[in-house]
């Protein structure tokens, strides 16, 4: 839109998880206050994601990591994800179990590890690692994913604040679908020579 690529307040964006519709919310001088993406409903189904298990859903289920017992939930929002809830974020347990967890033989396709802590039932904090590239500084499916599966365990509402160290958003979830709103910004430019 900036770039004028993009002419409409509301278009499509083809990815590999399907069509993503994007609506921009224009201020009265036309500029960008916010943007809102349908992230879809996502899965519980641990065969979709895929899960390594004969339970039909992986929710708040114990595995072994090293020296320590994690209960995660998993699901797929676009890519697997798993959510680990924490009483605090601490970055050097993330970057020790993270990529464990990752490539734990449950989860044949590896996982994303969305690490929450739950701030009250409005907001969360969220710390990625992400599978095939580590500690990551926001991942929207991960973030929609720890709101999908933090609202069906009653622990958040609705509508909730999420904050990666990347920035925040706000994932809305409606008729069984998840919406992403929150601003873009251009952080860098680039040129392809050949």
């Amino acid at each position: 839109y900036d770039n004028n690529i993009v002419n409409k307040d509301e278009f499509e964006v083809y990815t590999l998880d399907g069509i993503k519709k994007i609506k921009i919310d224009l201020n009265d001088n036309k500029d960008i206050k916010s943007i809102t993406v349908n992230m879809g409903r996502g899965s519980f189904q641990s065969n979709n994601i895929p899960v390594d298990t004969d339970k039909e859903v992986f929710i708040n289920e114990k595995i072994h990591i090293l020296d320590k017992e994690f209960i995660v939930s998993s699901m797929l929002m676009g890519v697997p994800h798993t959510v680990v809830f924490v009483d605090d974020i601490n970055m050097e347990e993330i970057h020790k179990y993270g990529p464990i967890i990752e490539k734990h033989e449950i989860f044949p396709q590896n996982t994303n590890v969305n690490f929450v802590k739950i701030i009250d039932n409005k907001n969360i904090l969220v710390r990625t690692w992400e599978r095939g590239c580590g500690y990551t500084l926001g991942c929207g499916t991960g973030m929609t994913a720890s709101v999908i599966i933090s609202n069906f365990l009653n622990k958040v509402d609705k509508s909730v604040n999420v904050t990666s160290e990347g920035g925040s958003i706000k994932i809305s979830l409606i008729n069984d679908e998840a919406y992403m709103s929150g601003k873009a910004q251009k952080i860098c430019e680039g040129n392809l020579e050949v």
